[in-house]
């Protein structure tokens, strides 16, 4: 148990530093400066720690979250899009009369559930990291609150996000009667051995494709990304844009692997025609816009396309 936690050092240090903020910014008055200093400060802290487990390998709490190379590598990436999104965000959030202390800790929430995401290896634990990364982005999203379009895309955000929720967690509920399990490891030694249950398994993966396709902002789960993008403020889109994409191909680069010999070539269809048709609309869309933010929505629907060629491959 001790090995455990100085494995996960890194996931536990940020959470336990995020909880922390709430409560310094509960007992000092006017403490945004400090916010600001503890949660940049943190999340380079955090991406130190995980550079310090690149080399390791194994899992943790009982199978429930993998340690090492993958979900370090992710960990450095999303802590650096953090430290990177609070200094931009501190000039813009003055300039624009929004510095509430609480969007450090909402920034950092964020990055420890993509940290969670990254270092899953059970689904129970994928859908934990998606729903504590997901409910920050819905309040990001309002975050200029006397805004009616910011208001507006948080709401929209949200519903359409709950509605992708329920593709996600139903999809895990039938891979787990078709297999047995939810973890990562049995469910692909599962899918590799004739199932009792074979079209459960495959309904199953078309489901998590559609919810986390959604979290990609992948065709035809992608219309919320423009209203969103461009209601949302700039700096919450930059890092939703990259860092929350990166979190949705750190979900399904292990779940395609996993589920790929059940899938076969027929998943890999999906995936082509997916990828395909989500550069085509992308590229062809962003054409049209008038709004530079909806226009960049749309080229980054478009790099979740390019993205999903990996997973083709």
């Amino acid at each position: 148990m001790q090995q455990d936690f100085l494995l996960s050092a890194p996931l536990l240090f940020l959470s336990i530093m995020a909880t922390a903020l709430m409560v310094i910014d509960a007992l000092i008055k006017k403490s945004s400066k400090v916010t600001f200093t503890v949660s940049w400060v943190s999340l380079l802290v955090t991406a130190a720690l995980s550079a310090l487990t690149l080399t390791k390998s194994g899992t943790a709490f009982n199978g429930m979250i993998t340690l090492g190379s993958f979900g370090a590598f992710f960990d450095i990436l999303f802590c650096t899009a953090g430290v990177l999104t609070l200094l931009a965000a501190r000039p813009y959030m003055q300039r624009e009369g929004l510095e509430q202390d609480e969007f450090h800790s909402l920034m950092m929430f964020a990055v420890s559930g993509m940290m969670l995401i990254a270092h899953a290896a059970n689904l129970l634990t994928l859908f934990i990291g998606i729903e504590v990364m997901s409910v920050c982005f819905y309040v990001l999203a309002g975050y200029t609150r006397h805004s009616v379009r910011s208001i507006e895309a948080a709401l929209k955000y949200f519903l359409l996000g709950s509605f992708a929720t329920g593709f996600l967690i139903y999809g895990m509920a039938l891979i787990y009667g078709a297999t047995g399990s939810m973890s990562y490891n049995l469910i692909f030694a599962a899918a590799g051995q004739p199932l009792q249950f074979p079209a459960l398994m495959m309904i199953g993966i078309g489901l998590l494709i559609i919810g986390l396709s959604f979290k990609a902002a992948a065709f035809p789960f992608h219309q919320w990304a423009p209203d969103v993008y461009q209601g949302a403020p700039t700096v919450v889109t930059a890092f939703m844009s990259t860092a929350g994409k990166v979190a949705a191909f750190a979900a399904l680069m292990p779940i395609i692997a996993i589920v790929s010999p059940a899938g076969g070539t027929k998943l890999q269809m999906v995936l082509a025609l997916l990828s395909a048709t989500t550069m085509l609309v992308g590229n062809i869309s962003a054409l049209a816009q008038t709004n530079i933010k909806r226009m960049l929505a749309y080229s980054s629907v478009a790099h979740a396309g390019y993205l999903m060629m990996g997973l083709v491959a």
